[in-house]
């Protein structure tokens, strides 16, 4: 029995060694990002959904002005923006105003990030949107410039990315 006992040591050394032998030669496994607080695998990808986000408003936004249903801009919006939209809306129906034509991001960048804010510039550009009164006559203030700057910032809860707040700001773009 002892001789029994000692081939059955033995292999099972043997299939240690092989184990940690294979082991051992393996490439490393490419390690797994792990979430950040945001539920975003990095920073970078915080950052591309916020923009992301952004993006897709103004996209639905375009559609709203073309008359277009299916897009819901204020999908997109949280808090504050989200007051501001509905206000916008009402206060636009009550003077018989509405905009058209079509808006852009000409550039996107952010300012500063947490676990549940991104805080970016963004510039758009406006120069083929208009704004027109009940007789669509074109109303657009003839001082507004073609390109107009926001400071936006975007509230991160899991993996949603929503816009809780817009202001102008005149010198970033």
């Amino acid at each position: 029995m002892g001789e029994r006992h000692a081939a059955k040591a033995t292999a099972g050394l043997w299939c240690t060694a092989v184990a940690v032998a294979l082991i051992g030669c393996a490439p490393d496994p490419t390690p797994t990002p792990l979430p950040t607080a945001t539920g975003f695998a990095s920073e970078a990808e915080a950052f591309a959904a916020a923009e992301a986000t952004y993006r897709a408003y103004v996209d639905a936004l375009n559609h709203q002005y073309a008359g277009r249903t299916g897009s819901d801009p204020t999908s997109y919006l949280a808090d504050a923006a989200l007051e501001e939209e509905v206000a916008a809306a009402e206060e636009f129906k009550r003077m018989g105003i509405r905009l058209t034509g079509t808006v852009r991001v000409a550039s996107f960048s952010i300012r500063s990030a947490s676990d549940e804010v991104v805080d970016a510039v963004v510039c758009l550009d406006v120069h083929k949107s208009r704004v027109l009164n009940d007789e669509n006559q074109d109303v657009t203030p003839t001082t507004r410039g073609r390109v107009v700057g926001l400071d936006v910032a975007f509230k991160i809860a899991a993996d949603t990315v929503l816009i809780s707040n817009s202001s102008a700001n005149d010198s970033s773009c």
